[in-house]
């Protein structure tokens, strides 16, 4: 179990982002209300504000029990995204060995860049290592850090 405080900084953006989209969303909702007595869009705002305080707090016993994985490498090949909700990437790791993983399609990635991967570990495999195969697309990923351009160039 980690402190917040020995979380790494990528994942404390993240949730300070996650908490400061709820209160800014529940600020917006009370100023509507209270200068037009907009009801509808307080009770909308709440519960917005709801749901993004349970995914905070999943995302937090997440981080803190360890339940993630950190891919780091080399973005080698990016594919399209087309009309599909994520793309395809391909990594070259410390290691020598390429795993393809599948990202959001709004992630900007650059190929020739170092990038670290923070990945939600799924419930039957534990690690990205014990799966078959190159191609995993995880639970979902909890953000992307970008390290800079790779020392190859």
């Amino acid at each position: 179990m980690k402190r917040f405080k020995e979380w790494p900084a990528a994942l404390q953006r993240r949730w300070a982002l996650l908490i400061s989209a709820g209160v800014g969303i529940l600020l917006v909702g009370l100023a509507v209300f209270f200068a037009f007595n907009d009801t509808m869009m307080l009770a909308f705002s709440s519960l917005l504000t709801l749901f993004l305080v349970l995914r905070c707090i999943h995302f937090y016993r997440t981080v803190h029990s360890g339940g993630y994985e950190v891919v780091d490498g080399v973005c080698i090949s990016a594919g399209r995204a087309g009309i599909r909700k994520y793309r395809r990437i391909r990594l070259l790791l410390s290691d020598g060995t390429e795993k393809d993983i599948l990202i959001d399609k709004h992630t900007s990635l650059r190929v020739g860049n170092s990038y670290r991967i923070y990945l939600r570990c799924s419930a039957s495999s534990s690690t990205l290592s014990d799966l078959p195969g190159e191609y995993w697309t995880g639970d979902g990923f909890l953000c992307l850090e970008n390290l800079g351009r790779s020392a190859a160039d």
